[in-house]
């Protein structure tokens, strides 16, 4: 093999993953839904800008019209830059997250290091595969740029700059993802690693950073953007795409630089790991030829009878442990697994996410903030932002890593019915999720007992947080079930909150905006038979604005707001869309109605998932467990072990 074969990216591995990866039909809908969530943004921007304009008329001189169209030209563009540079912040990750683990799950990559291909092209060739997908999502959507150019308002430099700097950020996620593989197996712990680390770097840092210059550094400004722009590719995104953020120097090319070099260093030390494996793997271990002595499981009777004694020359080095499995091995099995498998790893996260929450506390404190309620809505709204990522990436791994492992086929096998091992899945969910639920409930608690926060809007704020999230938990097992690897998955649980929240609210907007003319008489007497005291007296005044304000009552974001804004030091609330002003006791009671109707839906869906299992999987119907044990569900016998 010559020098440039082995130095190429361009090998096998790359080939192989590129023809699997496009045979697969969830790369189409991923196609398919990127660019329809693109278009539908596009024209919303375009409703906005003709509401706020009448360029769409005969209206204005021609200079005037001119003028509109190229300011809807780059808002098109500045619309397609932040939509596509977040998107590749999302997905990239993703994509590359079972790079390495799946090959390790499947044993097949020891057999992949005795070929003659290196551990470079190996991480490579995974890398390049993966992130293809993504490069072809931003080539799909250039079509875009061509409507910005034609309107006008869109330089040659701004799109080349704006192309360069999303490619940067899918790359670097793609990295990341991709060295968290070669240490991980599980898929949900490198999903979450990763977007962990994105967060910290992207954000948090930030945002800490630029707290913390504004309260000592007031006069260098321009000193803390340089530096944004210097190495957040988000934020230099939105410099070059954006006409009222643009810097007077363009600092994209130095964010590019120092991106490249980050992600070289991951894939550098990716293979690097790769490579040690293979040197670990075929290196020969010095045997002990005394045989070590094992130890031997006693089997211990279901009515709780003595145990036989163990050999004497077996040594005992810990307390014997009794574990008991129940009718339902499945939840047994789920609730003994935490979400970090390690106590080490247990003690490490625990110690840096307080002491996370203790820099943020101290920045907050020197800027008196702490006690302000906008600081608690921001800690409202990213706890839940959070528990809604770390539960929807383990739902949607809870049945798919099954799948890609060895077991999956064992737990068909098993004479367990479709219901119980959803319901066991879900409740193992629910118990990983247990250590981030303390850690917020700490929160705030703390805050309450400081006199920050009454107690009814802890109460009422928890309660928003822990039951709208079910449902994502119940999706994600059916996510799951459905699909067959975990990237597809975890992206469509992720993107069912984004339908809900976001995409709905544009679809309603959209929709009220081009259908207004034809609704105004059909829905006008009604609206004033229904709502005489609403701001608009006719439907001609409907806008589609008040369409999508009307998913404000199914918003979570919006009662954490108002709830934690009010709290107990107003006495009414003013209803959205209709102005009506009604007691705040009636936002706790639609906040607890709205955690209920969560609650009611993902049981739906938990319920329908068993139905549907075996109809899935195809598997045949299991029977009663009645019928299948004739003990009629009494206790197996339980292991203990020396």
């Amino acid at each position: 093999m010559s020098i440039l074969s082995r130095i190429s990216p361009f090998g096998p591995i790359f080939g192989k993953e590129l023809r699997v990866t496009s045979r697969r039909k969830r790369t189409y809908f991923l196609r398919v839904g990127y660019l329809g969530t693109l278009l539908l943004l596009l024209l919303w921007m375009y409703l906005l800008i003709g509401m706020s304009y009448s360029w769409r008329g005969n209206g204005g001189s021609v200079a005037q019209r001119q003028m509109q169209q190229q300011q809807l030209g780059s808002y098109f563009f500045s619309m397609f830059a932040m939509f596509s540079v977040v998107a590749a912040a999302i997905i990239s990750p993703v994509l590359t997250s079972t790079s390495i683990g799946a090959e390790r799950l499947h044993k097949t990559l020891h057999v992949l290091l005795m070929t003659p291909i290196t551990s470079w092209q190996i991480i490579s060739g995974k890398l390049l595969s993966r992130l293809w997908v993504a490069l072809v999502l931003i080539g799909l959507s250039l079509p875009v740029l061509a409507v910005s150019r034609l309107l006008g308002g869109v330089e040659l430099s701004q799109v080349g700059s704006v192309l360069s700097l999303v490619a940067t950020m899918a790359i670097v996620g793609a990295s990341i993802g991709l060295f968290f593989s070669t240490l991980l197996n599980r898929a949900y712990a490198v999903i979450l690693l990763s977007y962990a680390t994105i967060l910290f770097f992207y954000l948090f840092i930030p945002v800490m950073i630029g707290l913390l210059w504004s309260h000592q550094f007031r006069a260098g400004q321009d000193t803390y953007f340089w530096l944004l722009g210097a190495t957040h590719p988000v934020a230099a995104t939105a410099m070059e795409s954006m006409p009222f953020a643009r810097m007077p120097s363009s600092y994209w090319p130095v964010c590019v630089g120092t991106n490249l070099l980050l992600a070289a260093a991951l894939v550098t030390a990716s293979a690097w790991m790769v490579r040690r494996f293979a040197r670990k793997e075929g290196s020969v271990e010095r045997v002990d030829p005394t045989p070590a002595a094992l130890p031997v499981p006693a089997i211990v009777a279901a009515d709780g009878s003595d145990a036989p004694a163990a050999p004497a020359n077996i040594p005992i080095t810990r307390r014997a442990r009794r574990s008991e499995v129940g009718d339902n091995p499945i939840f047994w099995r789920e609730m003994r697994r935490p979400l970090l498998t390690r106590r080490w790893q247990r003690i490490t996260a625990t110690v840096i996410c307080l002491a996370l929450l203790g820099i943020v506390y101290g920045v907050l404190a020197g800027e008196n903030g702490l006690t302000d309620r906008d600081t608690q809505i921001g800690f409202a709204i990213v706890f839940h932002g959070l528990v809604w990522l770390v539960a929807s990436v383990l739902a949607a791994t809870a049945i798919a890593q099954e799948k890609e492992s060895d077991t999956w086929t064992v737990l068909l096998a098993t004479p367990i019915k479709a219901s119980r091992i959803v319901r066991g899945k879900v409740a193992g969910v629910m118990r990983r999720m247990l250590w981030p639920s303390v850690l917020i409930v700490g929160h705030f608690v703390l805050f309450t007992v400081a006199g920050c926060i009454d107690v009814g809007t802890t109460a009422v704020v928890l309660w928003v947080i822990f039951t709208t999230n079910a449902l994502w938990v119940a999706t994600g097992v059916y996510c799951s079930l459905r699909f067959k690897t975990v990237t597809f998955a975890v992206i469509m649980n992720l993107s069912l909150a984004v339908l809900l929240y976001g995409m709905l609210p544009l679809v309603l907007f959209v929709g009220g905006e081009l259908a207004r003319p034809v609704m105004s008489g059909a829905v006008d007497g009604l609206i004033r038979g229904v709502t005489p005291e609403a701001p608009w007296r006719d439907a001609s005044q409907l806008r589609g604005e008040q369409l999508a304000e009307l998913t404000l009552y199914n918003l979570p974001y919006y009662y954490l707001g108002m709830v934690v804004d009010y709290g107990n030091h107003r006495s009414t609330w003013s209803t959205p869309v209709f102005g009506t002003q009604r007691p705040i006791a009636d936002l706790h009671m639609m906040a607890y109605m709205l955690g209920l109707g969560y609650l009611g839906a993902g049981a739906w869906v938990v319920h329908r998932t068993g139905v549907r299992f075996n109809s899935i999987v195809g598997r045949a119907e299991q029977l009663d467990d009645e019928s299948a044990s004739p003990g009629g569900g009494d206790r197996a016998e339980s292991v203990e072990w020396a």
